[in-house]
């Protein structure tokens, strides 16, 4: 079942020098718009990975990658369940995904996620994002 509301980590402002607390801004917003279209899926982001390509990332220069713009929900790799998915998708909920989830504990997305079919099913229910 989907909370009413979950909490997202999103670019304040691009660091100077080093990261302070005021880099990143902590949002509650909202879940009712959260609904998946066709071939979409509503995942809940049971794990994060915090990589230091990440610094590179916040930074407004040409890289690799397009840089996280402000306001933006932070990049990140991640875990997450299927809660629901839209018409047409091969995924389906409670099925364990892996990709690109951004800082925050729901997201809709239809492109961007591989299933995990090894041994980390047995990471469902363990840690989640808390607030």
């Amino acid at each position: 079942m989907l909370p009413k509301h979950y909490t997202r980590i999103v670019l304040a402002e691009r660091p100077k020098t080093h990261i302070t607390p005021a880099t990143f801004r902590k949002e509650t917003v909202a879940s009712d718009g959260l609904r998946p279209g066709p071939g979409d899926v509503l995942v809940r982001v049971d794990w994060l990975s915090l990589d230091p390509a990440m610094r590179g990332w916040i930074k407004d220069v040409p890289s690799y990658i397009e840089p996280v713009q402000i306001g933006a929900v932070m990049r990140s790799s991640g875990l997450g369940t299927i809660i629901e998915a839209g018409e047409g998708c091969e995924l389906r909920p409670g099925d364990i995904v892996y990709g690109f989830t951004g800082e925050t504990q729901e997201f809709l997305d239809s492109l961007l996620l591989r299933p995990v079919t090894f041994a980390f099913r047995y990471l469902r229910g363990r840690t989640r994002i808390t607030t």
